[in-house]
């Protein structure tokens, strides 16, 4: 319920993340030009900034950063939950490409999570237009316990962000 209200709730509130917002748009200043770059530093920033693994869409690819900051959470320290969220990152690529979220943001937690119900995560994706694709996609994996208020916010504004920097 909580984090529905956060997603489908009114966007007219400005973003309380003001430095974390700023330090997504100066970094994607700097690759502007070149796509690739500036999707792939959209997703690094996600992960220093909310401490999860990072994901993004480019063309046909997945890119993965952050791998570590996910392994590292106490959630994931025993080998059964390890074996599925590895299971779950095997098929997030084919996932992506038949479920196509068709929402500007998404939020799967837990057993919600379609294609890794055992694996105690949660996947927070923003959809974003790119010279690759309509469907492009942004977002965090991370662990079922975090700052879903702060993370919501920071994946939306990435996509948006990118959206806006890839087209001018």
């Amino acid at each position: 319920f909580y984090v529905n209200g956060i997603v489908n709730g009114p966007q007219t509130a400005p973003l309380t993340l003001d430095r974390s917002a700023r330090a997504i748009e100066t970094r994607l200043a700097t690759y502007a030009g070149s796509a690739e770059l500036m999707i792939r530093s959209a997703t690094d920033s996600l992960v220093e900034l909310t401490h999860n693994l990072g994901l993004a869409t480019i063309g046909s690819q997945l890119y993965m950063s952050g791998i570590g900051n996910l392994f590292s959470q106490p959630e994931f320290s025993r080998g059964q939950h390890i074996q599925a969220v590895a299971s779950l990152l095997d098929n997030l690529q084919p996932w992506l490409r038949e479920a196509a979220p068709n929402r500007p943001l998404s939020v799967y937690i837990g057993r919600e999570n379609p294609i890794g119900k055992a694996s105690g995560c949660s996947l927070i994706i923003s959809r974003f237009h790119s010279p690759y694709s309509d469907h492009s996609y942004i977002g965090v994996l991370g662990p079922t316990r975090q700052s879903y208020g702060k993370v919501i916010q920071l994946v939306r504004h990435a996509g948006e962000s990118l959206e806006e920097g890839l087209y001018d």
